[in-house]
């Protein structure tokens, strides 16, 4: 006697149309907005090269640093209302699509920011930020003269290896531009949800995560926060490198949990649990940045304040010409009575390098304190 066939359940239901779509537009504009913000990066560091940022001079005289700071904010902001224009795109494209209703896109918003600048952090404009890249290029030069200095000393057998000062102020030139591009994309989605939420088009947003744009996958925070629905007219907090999107939520459709999904479940499973005790691993806290807005971070790591973003764009009291030539003599005859002991007593090739570097370093010294009058 034959078994009677097996009644299979029935299929799941396919999510309705407008998530079903919701979802793909959503990963084409998590991929566009780290395109756009790679694009950028390379933009603003090709500028800065082709500026003059690779001639050391450049990073000490104030009219080619001027050029390379205005030069180079003017690309990131360029690239920022790029960023602000299409994000706003998105979310009308979203909020129409949830909705079943015509909504246009509003158009660019200052959020923060300075008075005719495009409004992307709390009292700095982007040149203030690139400015910073200077800072970097002479702290990182101050540690290679030292350093040099404290290994002739040492006798060390072959030079401490640091990183060079052109790269270290590219580094902070690139970072720089990712935040001012994903801070330009949420002000943009805040005001453009904020608008649709004043409609009662929407009841929040969802912060929806994209762990195939990051090498490491989202971390803890972006995930934990991704649980939650936010009120329209709140930032969302971002992260050094974060690729998390805002997503519109309306009183029918969360497309965003679909997607979150597949992470939650990659990240409780690497946690070893949901349980209280798994995930307390991973606590942290939203917390005001004083220059960039809500920021996650995990509790106990420290945060700049709106004091410290203040002064890193205060004016500093320059320093008398007396004063830059006594600062210019004390560094070159540092370094000269080191590269004089190194020259005679340190035969390992691994020098060589080093102490023409550091030959390179002593003529620019000698060329800026005669520039001085020194």
């Amino acid at each position: 006697m034959t078994a009677p066939p097996r009644r299979l359940p029935p299929p799941l239901p396919p999510p309705s149309a407008p998530v079903a779509q919701s979802t793909v537009v959503i990963e084409a504009q998590a991929a566009s907005v780290a395109s756009t913000s790679l694009a950028a990066q390379s933009a603003a560091v090709t500028y800065v090269l082709a500026a003059g940022g690779e001639d050391e001079e450049a990073w000490y005289n104030t009219d080619s640093l001027r050029a390379i700071i205005r030069g180079t904010a003017t690309v990131v902001d360029a690239f920022s209302a790029r960023e602000a224009r299409q994000t706003d795109d998105f979310i009308a494209d979203s909020i129409a699509n949830l909705t079943g209703k015509p909504y246009r896109a509003i158009g660019i918003r200052k959020v923060t920011g300075i008075h005719l600048q495009l409004g992307v952090r709390k009292g700095a404009t982007t040149a203030d930020v690139i400015s910073r890249a200077a800072d970097r290029y002479r702290y990182q030069q101050s540690l290679l003269d030292k350093q040099f200095v404290a290994d002739v000393k040492a006798g060390a057998s072959t030079p401490t290896e640091l990183a060079a000062p052109l790269d270290v102020a590219l580094d902070r030139v690139k970072r720089a531009t990712q935040m001012n591009l994903a801070l330009a994309s949420r002000n943009q989605a805040v005001a453009t949800m904020a608008d649709a939420a004043d409609r009662e088009l929407i009841i929040g947003y969802r912060r929806v995560l994209h762990a195939e744009l990051s090498k490491t996958g989202d971390c803890g925070l972006c995930v934990a926060d991704s649980t939650r629905i936010y009120h329209s007219s709140h930032l969302m907090a971002l992260h050094p490198g974060c690729h998390c999107i805002p997503v519109p939520v309306s009183a029918t459709h969360d497309p965003g949990a679909i997607i979150n999904d597949r992470d939650l479940g990659r990240f409780y499973a690497d946690a070893g649990g949901t349980s209280a005790q798994k995930l307390r691993e991973t606590r942290y806290k939203v917390d005001e940045h004083g220059e960039i807005g809500p920021v996650l971070r995990p509790f106990g790591d420290p945060i700049r304040t709106h004091e410290q973003a203040k002064a890193d764009t205060s004016r500093r009291r320059p320093k008398t010409a007396e004063q830059r030539i006594r600062t210019l003599r004390n560094r070159r005859d540092a370094l000269a009575s080191a590269y004089q002991q190194a020259s005679a007593g340190q035969t390992d090739p691994a020098w060589r390098d080093r102490l023409d570097g550091v030959a390179a370093r002593i003529a620019r010294l000698d060329a800026e304190i005669v520039k001085q009058g020194g």
